[in-house]
């Protein structure tokens, strides 16, 4: 069906769920503009295809959020028609962005999260790949929102989030309660790492030291091993007690790698449109420090550790209170 009314030009990009490609109108030579069709994977759950959609016809289409031209199914394949975006690579113009730039960039991007966050809808993924800016002309689109959740929103089995009649909230800065939320938590994948921890803490009372290497350490080394004793001392053991009284609690693990919430990287069950401004916070630390990602850790639990080794201990202790983890 996408072969009887548009010509293929190319691949232009391809993620977890999809394929992008780049295509014209076959029967309309004359007509110049080009689209960006976006094919979902099969496999791909349908309310993440139907919650995508429903964005792009609700949301999109001002106000730097992209919207839809067209959808195509046949059987399990949906296409989905949007105008083409061309685009500079945000780490290609990273290190070469001048203040006003990066002022325009990042309101640019809370005028999108205004957008969408007016709708009670969490974008969930937000990050420089899926925060379109055409350099030349000024001009920015947020797009996939396939991992988006919100008021009009279906949630997929086991995904029961946000607060009940809640106001959605705006892109303006938090208040002062909920300025020191940095949750931690492990990943599922630590789960049994920080067991075997907490019963060596039972049991022994506490954990030896690391030993030191026989040279002298640097300031950084220190640093570091400070950050590591408090961490695995400290917030692992309380965060662990917390998990176990959560096992029948599920929450969303949405996002990507290095600019997921503390809330999200928690488990909280417990979260709304202040995920989406912790992740453009992140990209503001990119912005500000030349360094993409700004946080590079794969796992939570290193991720967790980057951010107290940038935000510090006694925040991280008073945010983990506020969420009950102590």
């Amino acid at each position: 069906e996408v072969a009887n009314h548009f010509t293929i030009v190319e691949k232009i990009g391809e993620g977890a769920f999809s394929s992008v490609f780049l295509a014209r109108l076959k029967h309309y030579p004359e007509v110049s503009e080009m689209f960006a069709l976006k094919h979902i994977l099969p496999t791909t759950h349908p309310a993440r295809i139907e919650n995508e959609l429903r964005c792009l016809l609700k949301l999109g289409g001002q106000d730097n959020v992209m919207g839809v031209k067209l959808c195509l199914r046949n059987k399990d394949n949906v296409v989905i028609v949007m105008d083409y975006f061309p685009h500079d690579k945000f780490q290609d113009i990273l290190s070469v962005m001048s203040t006003s730039e990066a002022r325009d960039y990042m309101r640019n991007l809370l005028i999108a999260l205004r957008q969408v966050h007016q709708y009670k809808v969490i974008h969930r993924d937000v990050k420089p790949s899926n925060f379109l800016y055409n350099r030349e002309r000024k001009q920015y689109a947020l797009v996939d929102f396939g991992l988006a959740s919100g008021h009009f929103l279906i949630d997929r089995d086991g995904e029961k989030i946000g607060r009940k009649n809640e106001s959605p909230k705006s892109c303006t800065a938090p208040s002062s309660s909920h300025a020191a939320r940095v949750p931690l938590s492990p990943s599922k994948a630590n789960i049994n790492q920080s067991n075997r921890i907490n019963k060596v803490y039972s049991s022994r009372g506490s954990i030896p030291l690391p030993t030191l290497p026989k040279r002298q350490p640097s300031l950084i080394q220190l640093a570091s091993l400070s950050v590591t004793v408090f961490f695995f001392f400290f917030v692992i053991p309380s965060i662990f007690f917390m998990s176990e009284s959560r096992k029948n609690q599920l929450a969303p693990r949405a996002g990507t790698a290095g600019f997921r919430a503390p809330e999200v990287l928690l488990k909280s069950p417990i979260q709304d449109t202040a995920v989406d401004i912790w992740s453009a916070g992140t990209i503001f630390l990119s912005v500000l420090s030349a360094r993409y990602p700004f946080f590079r850790a794969q796992e939570d639990l290193g991720h967790l550790a980057q951010i107290i080794s940038v935000v510090g201990s006694e925040a991280c202790v008073s945010a983990a209170a506020s969420f009950g983890t102590l």
